[in-house]
């Protein structure tokens, strides 16, 4: 009787398996994405799925997580239609970017569409005779309520072709995600684009380079682990089996985009043998491969499990992306590209850019990452005079905290510290994303004081902070140096056609307060023709009155300017002399290296 029973529980145990796999297998979402005519941009993606019900809705993301801006990809879908053995079913579109499909529950279903691809950048599609580039939100179809479903994706390459890479890839041509998310966090690379690879604790880094270009990948192998190496000692862990970055060596354009495990970045074809713009693309190496723990895996609440249909506010962009900002140029330093003096500067700039930008008077760090939606990414005229960068100032928030943190001395930890717990965080309830409590809680237990102060100027106010006091703890000056020789022109221009056009006009600016537009074509001042403003107004001294004519909308008028000065001090930072033991101690924790 008990083999029995034991024999009879073996049975009932594989048929669960049974019905189980066979569940997967109904619910498998397939994807077939095919190349007929790359140099006229277009792709064919062919969708299929077993129905659970007798209809279903089917979507188009109209955002990819990273990029803070519905750009409706949708749109790029010329044709779509049920195709194969769906004759029973019927299609019909119901909103921008939704359709519904009715058909009997159990059916097979196939959809197949046209997509339009030939928008270079890290964030959409782009497919000609030599490449294509898949950005999966902006290429696969969504099953609102199986996006649980394993997901499979089969290339069909054009026959020139001959590679293949994603982070999913599980053989040259197919990539498996166990769920829609996953697969939307995967680009996929296809062409015949150079590969190499290495090894950073066990785990395969590849670099895919694609499109011409001027870099030495073995130096850039070499450079790529020393950044990756001090960005993995950040947080103590490499939480992957493997990693793929994705070059897309343009023209003139940069930029990148982070993924679950992988990066698209862009980086100019010629500019690998210029320093300063080599250290820029390492810089954004580190920022990118960063974004694997601060924001793929430790994230705000509000982005994850994602809306594709709609926006996902968060008011922590500042943290997500301007610590991630701070970390990019700090590991530079860390990993001994830039010496102290450089790094100084680098803190500078940023500071320059935060401070005399006008919207730092306008706009709150929590605000600017709520509107990342509807201002940072569709930015205007004036945007400058209204708004603020929370990468930048977000940046400055995270240096401020450093140092602060860095001053308590407890146990010698810097802002790492604070990193690592909330990476524990993580790893303890990883399903569940962070709040601002969160973050503040945990800079405190790391920083030994209360920053309830802190946090309310820095954030939610548009207060400047006392910088003399910050980098007074770290035995460094921060000096103004008055930059009065020179009237301040208060506007950029841009020569179109060869007219000389006012493209920006800064807030309380001589130009400003004269009436001078965007769009004003610049002919004379003081009756003189003028090819550049700067140095006309160089000519003058502060207080002149000058005569600027200008063209506005076809009409000549003259408008009289009284010139002022540069209200913005020049900056610079620069060591003491002299430093205590205390200032010792904390620029030592602060600038400690990592490896």
């Amino acid at each position: 009787m008990k083999k029995n029973l034991i024999l009879i529980l073996c049975l009932f145990i594989n048929l669960l398996c049974l019905k189980s796999i066979s569940a997967m297998q109904e619910n498998l979402i397939q994807y077939q994405i095919s190349f007929p005519n790359p140099e006229n941009h277009y792709c064919n993606v062919t969708l299929k799925f077993t129905s659970t019900a007798s209809s279903h809705i089917l979507g188009m993301p109209v955002w990819t997580p990273g990029s803070y801006l519905v750009r409706e990809y949708s749109k790029h879908i010329d044709k779509i239609w049920l195709s194969g053995a769906s004759n029973s079913a019927a299609m019909v579109k119901i909103n921008k970017n939704q359709w519904k499909i009715s058909c009997k529950k159990g059916a097979l279903i196939e959809i197949t569409y046209q997509l339009y691809c030939n928008e270079i950048s890290v964030r959409t599609n782009f497919v000609d005779y030599s490449q294509a580039f898949i950005c999966p939100a902006a290429t696969f179809l969504y099953i609102k309520g199986l996006e649980k479903s394993p997901c499979l994706v089969r290339v069909v390459p054009n026959k020139y072709w001959k590679k293949m890479a994603c982070a999913l890839a599980i053989s040259k041509f197919e990539v498996k995600a166990d769920n829609y998310d996953l697969l939307v966090d995967a680009p996929i690379q296809v062409g015949n684009h150079d590969e190499f690879d290495f090894d950073i604790d066990g785990v395969k880094h590849t670099v895919v380079m694609v499109g011409k270009n001027n870099a030495d990948y073995t130096k850039l192998a070499v450079d790529m682990q020393k950044i990756l190496r001090q960005t993995i000692a950040v947080f103590g862990e490499l939480p992957i089996n493997n990693y793929l970055f994705i070059v897309h060596n343009t023209q003139n354009q940069g930029g990148g985009l982070e993924h679950l495990n992988s990066a698209v970045l862009m980086m100019p074809s010629q500019d690998y043998k210029d320093y300063d713009k080599y250290m820029g693309f390492i810089s954004l190496v580190a920022h990118e491969y960063f974004h694997l723990w601060n924001v793929k895996r430790i994230r705000p609440k509000e982005l994850g499990p994602f809306n594709y249909d709609e926006e996902n506010y968060t008011n922590l962009l500042w943290f997500f992306e301007g610590f991630t900002a701070y970390y990019d140029e700090l590991l530079l330093y860390r990993a001994g590209f830039i010496d102290k003096e450089n790094y100084f500067k680098k803190i500078t700039s940023t500071i320059s850019q935060t401070e005399y930008r006008p919207g730092v008077q306008v706009q709150n760090l929590a605000d600017a990452s709520f509107d990342a939606w509807i201002k940072a990414y569709r930015p205007n005229e004036n945007s400058f005079n209204t708004q603020i960068s929370y990468y930048g100032k977000g940046s400055i928030v995270a240096l401020l905290l450093d140092i602060t943190i860095s001053s308590n001395k407890k146990d010698s930890q810097n802002i790492d510290v604070l990193m690592k717990a909330l990476w524990k965080m993580y790893k303890k309830q990883p399903q569940k994303g962070l709040i601002e409590s969160d973050i503040i809680a945990a800079s405190e237990s790391a920083a030994g004081i209360s920053l309830t102060t802190f946090f309310n100027e820095l954030i939610y106010s548009t207060k400047s902070p006392n910088y003399d006091s910050f980098f007074n703890l770290v035995g460094l000056d921060f000096t103004k140096i008055a930059d009065n020789n020179k009237p301040h022109i208060g506007l950029t221009t841009k020569k179109i056609e060869g007219k000389l056009v006012v493209s920006n006009v800064y807030f309380n600016s001589a130009f400003y307060n004269a009436g001078i537009n965007v769009n004003d074509e610049i002919i004379a001042l003081n009756n003189m023709r003028v090819e550049d403003l700067q140095t006309a107004i160089d000519t003058c001294i502060i207080g002149d009155k000058v005569v600027l004519m200008i063209s506005r909308a076809g009409q000549i008028l003259n408008l009289e300017v009284k010139l002022s000065k540069n209200p913005n001090d020049l900056l610079k930072i620069t060591a003491q002399k002299n430093l205590t033991a205390n200032q010792k101690t904390t620029q030592t924790i602060w600038l400690k290296k990592g490896l």
